[in-house]
């Protein structure tokens, strides 16, 4: 499944195909 990662205090998911900035 996708990464969860916190960068700049927002959630950052990171999938194969994109990734969403939230």
């Amino acid at each position: 499944g996708p990464d969860w990662a916190a960068k700049g205090g927002s959630a950052t998911c990171i999938s194969r195909t994109h990734l969403v900035v939230r």
